[in-house]
């Protein structure tokens, strides 16, 4: 099944293409405040790099947070975009579920904290929050140490959830805390 993938939650943007075994990317490391202009020509770069166009996908698989509010938006409503033009099945999945693999902790850098959760087979245990950078639930909690990890843990994730035809009729964002323009006016 020929799926392209698509994170934007994070300073990384992750594109790839996975068919079957192979893995076709583009990963734009540091990309934070650019996703809006890269995107499109990522994913285009990657479909190219694997010969393949849009019209030959079977599904998309986007990341649904938490993160950058910013980045979460333009993926999703991207995905949602060539979802409606082309009548693909799409799979959503959470960031911090890809990182940990469905076994334990995770964590993001949220600016002013962690965002951090847990899971067990595949099951939340504890919700995605924000946590303090000295809670004790993130000190052992894993997080991404480069992009091509970031990409890996994605890959992972998106496989699982398409075994299991975990696909979605309504891609929601996680957000885990209130905007900065939202906590500003309060």
């Amino acid at each position: 099944m020929k799926t392209l993938v698509v994170d934007t939650t994070t300073d990384d943007l992750v594109v790839a293409l996975l068919d079957g075994n192979a893995v076709t990317s583009t990963i734009l490391p540091g990309n934070r405040g650019k996703t809006c202009q890269t995107l499109c020509e990522a994913a285009s770069l990657t479909l190219q790099k694997a010969q393949t166009s849009f019209d030959d996908l079977d599904a998309f698989a986007v990341a649904v947070g938490p993160g950058s509010f910013t980045g979460i938006r333009i993926g999703i409503s991207t995905v949602k975009g060539w979802n409606v033009a082309l009548a693909k099945p799409v799979v959503a999945f959470c960031n911090l579920e890809a990182l940990c693999l469905g076994n334990g902790s995770a964590k993001i850098d949220a600016g002013n904290g962690w965002y951090w959760a847990e899971y067990q087979d595949g099951n939340v245990v504890a919700e995605p929050q924000l946590v303090p950078y000295d809670d004790v639930r993130a000190a052992n909690a894993y997080a991404y140490t480069t992009a091509e990890e970031h990409l890996a843990c994605d890959i992972a994730v998106v496989r699982d959830k398409l075994a299991k035809g975990a696909f979605v009729d309504v891609v929601s964002p996680v957000y885990v805390r209130k905007s900065q323009a939202e906590e500003r006016s309060c």
